[in-house]
């Protein structure tokens, strides 16, 4: 399905999760609903789509009344069913939706999925053996990534006057962090910059997801608000994800992080942070990245 970041998550992906969907309705429900998105993509058959669509809202309906009753038995599932719609959402051709706005959706659906896990976490991590081995792993280092590509993301927030947080959270997991003290600008671009970390040694598919519960729903808003900084964080953020769909596995992205670059480096383009000499060397580079050509 694409949320196998380490192997050993492939047993419960592939064999527990298919076997507790034959007795919840809205987990299979969910299920089908990825796998004719995925045939119509590959077919380009229009009727793939529509039962896509029948799925998926036959899932949610059922999905919306088990969140009456989050206990220690379903949290796991109903956590995993928020990720499932959450990849349903980035990989469903919606139409009359810029980049910007489905990405904004995409973030949305990944908070809600975070709102379940937090309800009691230490359940989630007695379901699933994988996420403790996540959790035992060395934290990444900032040596392999390119530092001055990344501290133009912290000279371009100076430059705009976001506040600095009070301790220093850079090359270190983020989300360990999150207190109320800290702009919601300062914990996405730290923890951006530590899933490029992340990224370059590829022990964990796809960990820049993590910046999206980090960035808070109030960095969503900012966002799709069109926000000058949220969008310059997003536009690093696709780089990210553009690479993170060169995996088969994560089939689901598509050109979601190509076309998410070129969309906010256009719209930032003609925002004050084209005026700032490391915004726009970030632009420049993010653009590059993603093999997209530079802006006159």
């Amino acid at each position: 399905m694409g949320l196998c970041s380490i192997p050993e998550d492939q047993y419960y992906l592939q064999t527990y999760l298919p076997r507790a969907a034959l007795r919840t309705s809205y987990l299979m429900n969910g299920i089908l609903a990825i796998a004719a998105v995925d045939l119509a993509r590959s077919s380009r058959e229009f009727n793939y789509i529509l039962a896509a669509l029948e799925y998926s809202n036959n899932a949610s309906a059922d999905f919306r009344t088990q969140l009456c009753d989050i206990n220690q038995d379903n949290l796991h599932l109903l956590y995993y069913f928020g990720m499932i719609a959450a990849v349903f959402n980035f990989a469903m051709p919606f139409e009359h939706m810029s980049e910007i706005e489905r990405m904004k959706m995409g973030f949305d659906m990944f908070l809600g999925a975070t709102n379940i896990e937090l309800t009691n976490i230490k359940w989630l991590f007695e379901r699933n053996y994988s996420l403790n081995v996540v959790a035992g792993f060395e934290k990444a280092t900032m040596d392999m990534v390119d530092p001055l590509a990344l501290d133009r993301l912290s000279t371009v927030a100076n430059e705009l006057d976001i506040p600095a947080a009070n301790e220093d959270i850079q090359g270190a997991r983020v989300e360990d962090h999150l207190d109320g003290n800290n702009s919601m600008y300062r914990k996405a671009i730290a923890q951006l910059k530590y899933c490029f970390a992340e990224d370059a040694r590829y022990l964990i598919k796809g960990y820049c997801l993590s910046m999206i519960p980090v960035a808070s729903p109030e960095f969503s808003v900012a966002m799709g608000n069109l926000d000058p900084l949220a969008l310059f964080i997003v536009m690093y953020f696709g780089v990210l994800l553009d690479r993170m769909a060169r995996d088969p596995m994560a089939w689901w992205i598509s050109s979601m992080g190509k076309d998410l670059v070129k969309r906010a480096s256009e719209i930032l383009q003609r925002s004050p942070i084209a005026q700032i000499p490391d915004g726009r060397e970030g632009i420049f580079w993010a653009r590059q990245q993603v093999d997209l050509p530079a802006l006159e």
